[in-house]
């Protein structure tokens, strides 16, 4: 049933889900289509994920999509596949540094502690320095 439907209306039918459109059975063959007024509005990435999922659509919500938007839609999920590892990477080594700068604190506290080291008041009062300390 309706093999060849090449432009579709869905607007204001309480959409909340984006993987509800996978259900059109040729996306490929869609050139038109209108959701707005659907929840699935709220998405952040809803209009870059139905331009991705209907390839051949020249028109979402009374909009032109162009070739242009459509290539800068891939470089970006392109970038996004690259760019959120490097920076989940970045921040474990962030975590590590943070642990281990969080042990060297504790060392050194507990070395003054023992005597072991001199705080900067001690080494102003030896060099007969004036500080502020």
């Amino acid at each position: 049933m309706f093999k060849n439907l090449a432009q579709i209306s869905i607007s204001f039918n309480k959409i909340a889900d984006i993987e509800e459109l996978s259900k059109i059975q040729c996306p490929d063959l869609v050139e038109c289509i209108s959701v707005k007024g659907n929840f699935l509005d709220k998405h952040p990435d809803a209009k870059a994920l139905i331009i991705q999922f209907f390839p051949n659509l020249k028109e979402l919500d009374s909009m032109k999509v162009s070739e242009g938007v459509k290539t800068q839609i891939k470089d970006a999920q392109s970038l996004r596949k690259k760019f959120i590892p490097a920076l989940y990477r970045l921040d474990q080594k962030i975590q590590t540094l943070q642990l281990k700068l969080e042990d060297l604190n504790l060392s050194l506290q507990d070395r003054m502690r023992q005597g072991h080291l001199i705080g900067a008041k001690e080494w102003a009062q030896f060099y007969d320095i004036e500080s502020e300390f």
